[in-house]
C-alpha cells in the first residue's frame, strides 16, 4: 500500500509542479497530529498528498470511493478513510492512526466551499479528534492565484501554518475559533 501512495506522490509531483508557485513550511516530521485545509476544489486532496512532506491521510466522503479511477486509486493507495453519518469506524481508524504517530488530514468545513465567503464554518469533528488523542492541528491554506485550466489551478500556494498543540486547549470551542481565525487572515 504504501508504494501505491508514493507512486502516486512521485507522478503527481512530476506533472504537476509547474503548478506550484509557492510552499510556505513544513509538517513536522515526527509525531501525530491532525491536518486541516479548506476546500474549494476536487482536486484540493490530490494536491495535498502530492505536496506535503508527510504520508497522510485523509478522511473523505464514503461516496468518492466509488468514483471511477479515483475510488481505485483510494483504495489501492489506502489513502484515505471513507467518512459518513453513522460510521463510527473511520474515527476509530482515524484514533489508531494518530495512537502510531501518523497524520489524519480533514477538511474542517466538511464540504467543498462554493460560496463567495473565506471560509464556512467548521464542524468540530478535527477538535475532537485533536483533543481526544491529544495531538497538533496544522492549519494548511491553499490559494489559487489565477484562472484554472480544466480542473487544475493554475499559481497555487500552500501555506502550513506551525503545529498548535493541544495543551492549552480544554474545549473543542475554542479550537476552532482559533484554527478559523488563522486560516481567515491566510485567506483573506
Amino acid at each position: 500500500m504504501e508504494k501505491w501512495y508514493r507512486f502516486c506522490q512521485i507522478i503527481g509531483r512530476t506533472l504537476l509542479c509547474p503548478l506550484l508557485i509557492k510552499k510556505e513550511g513544513f509538517l513536522p516530521q515526527e509525531g501525530a497530529m491532525v491536518v486541516v485545509s479548506n476546500h474549494r476544489r476536487y482536486s484540493d486532496s490530490p494536491l495535498l498528498g502530492i505536496y506535503l512532506n508527510r504520508r497522510v491521510h485523509f478522511l473523505a466522503k464514503k461516496v468518492v470511493f466509488n468514483w471511477f479511477l479515483i475510488g481505485w486509486l483510494i483504495k489501492k493507495s489506502n489513502w484515505a478513510l471513507p467518512v459518513a453519518k453513522g460510521m463510527p469506524n473511520s474515527l476509530r481508524e482515524a484514533d489508531e492512526i494518530l495512537k502510531k504517530g501518523g497524520v489524519i488530514m480533514l477538511f474542517p468545513e466538511g464540504t467543498r466551499n462554493k460560496t463567495d465567503a473565506v471560509m464556512l464554518k467548521f464542524d468540530r469533528g478535527f477538535a475532537r479528534l485533536a483533543l481526544k488523542n491529544n495531538v497538533s492541528v496544522v492549519p494548511v491554506a491553499i490559494i489559487r492565484r489565477w484562472k484554472r485550466f480544466w480542473w487544475l489551478p493554475r499559481g497555487l500556494e500552500i501555506f502550513i501554518c506551525p503545529a498548535i498543540p493541544m495543551d492549552s486547549y480544554s474545549c473543542e470551542k475554542d479550537l476552532i475559533k482559533n484554527v478559523h481565525e488563522r486560516m481567515s487572515l491566510l485567506l483573506g
